[in-house]
């Protein structure tokens, strides 16, 4: 019976680093085989989850545990994979960290308490001005 158990927590490992390695392979290395692969184990993984946690958590509400985070792995990650690309999926978060990034450089003392602030106005100032460039709106 121990063993049993044993074996069905590593599977639930297993099925998370299987998952962890599909999110983070290059969009050349993607194809639809690795895609039907993440819905299994996606699947895979939740089963176990709810087999081997169940919904008496102790350290862990249940909603946090099965909640948003658990939703998108196993629900809209493997859609997402078939139909968008991981690269332009990123690509407004890669241009507002550029921007951020920019705007620590040129105009900031580097301390933490003006940084956050600055950035934030910079930021509004930029896309009032028409200099941002925010590829949803566009």
């Amino acid at each position: 019976m121990f063993k049993d158990q044993l074996a069905r927590v590593q599977s639930l490992l297993d099925t998370m680093v299987d998952m962890q390695g599909t999110l983070y392979k290059d969009d050349k290395k993607r194809s639809p085989g690795l895609i039907l692969r993440y819905h299994d184990s996606s699947w895979y993984h939740h089963r176990l989850g709810r087999e081997i946690l169940g919904f008496n958590l102790q350290k862990m509400t249940v909603r946090k545990f099965y909640g948003t985070y658990f939703h998108d792995l196993t629900a809209h990650v493997p859609l997402q994979l078939r139909i968008i690309s991981g690269r332009s999926s990123n690509a407004e978060e890669e241009r507002t960290f550029n921007t951020v990034k920019s705007i620590t450089n040129t105009a900031s003392n580097y301390r933490p308490a003006h940084m956050i602030g600055n950035i934030f106005i910079r930021l509004e100032a930029e896309e009032k001005l028409g200099r941002s460039e925010n590829c949803v709106e566009k």
